[in-house]
């Protein structure tokens, strides 16, 4: 019975030393990263039910992402990333919307979930690329002459990524960043109009803060 019970003990503190290993070891390939820069959309294609079509130019604009992730190894990564990005509109077929009284801006909710994958090698400098899917929410609010109104549209989002990462100890990496991330088309519905807006393209530059666990 002395025996059985020696046994079961140190098959206890086996699994537990072997499962507090594993959750160490899990914990130090985590890591967050923090995204920020500015962000260009591409000239859009807009459409109403009331009112002319045409093509509308933005200002740049600014993002901020907040992601986390694993590190399965020293070249691949997963992760999962949630942001706040901001975009006004500049033109409407080359005509300034602040020439008319009109004035748009678009709140966006990137959350996507994505891979990476890294060459390491004898230095600092870490180049890397990446891909990600997921949802992006959007709020129109538009400004016109005195009224105003506002919509918000849920869309699939992709994004694709490279940059370059100095990495300063094994907990700690700064780098610079480019993102270009496409959605489908938005529609938004104010004042009894709808608008929908086409080819949604946006570039981005960030300088992006990585911390491992």
């Amino acid at each position: 019975m002395k025996k059985i019970i020696r046994s079961i003990v140190i098959i206890a503190i086996l699994v537990s030393a072997i499962g507090a290993q594993a959750q160490d070891d899990f914990e130090k390939n985590m890591y967050v990263s923090y995204d920020v820069g500015a962000v260009f959309q591409q000239d859009a294609n807009v459409s109403q039910s009331f009112g002319s079509n045409g093509k509308v130019s933005f200002y740049p604009g600014a993002r901020l992402d907040v992601g986390i992730g694993y590190n399965f190894c020293n070249w691949l990564a997963a992760d999962v990333s949630g942001g706040f990005m901001w975009n006004s509109i500049n033109t409407f077929n080359g005509v300034s919307l602040s020439s008319i009284n009109q004035d748009v801006n678009i709140y966006s909710f990137p959350i996507l979930v994505g891979l990476t994958l890294k060459l390491p090698n004898r230095t600092h400098f870490i180049p890397y690329v990446g891909v990600s899917g997921g949802a992006n929410i959007s709020e129109f609010y538009l400004s016109d002459n005195g009224t105003s109104g506002n919509d918000h549209d849920v869309e699939p989002a992709l994004q694709a990524e490279a940059g370059l990462n100095y990495v300063f100890n094994p907990s700690a990496s700064l780098g610079l960043d480019y993102k270009f991330m496409t959605t489908l088309d938005q529609q938004y519905h104010i004042n009894g109009n709808s608008i929908t807006q086409s080819g949604i393209y946006i570039h981005g530059i960030f300088i992006d803060l990585s911390v491992n666990f």
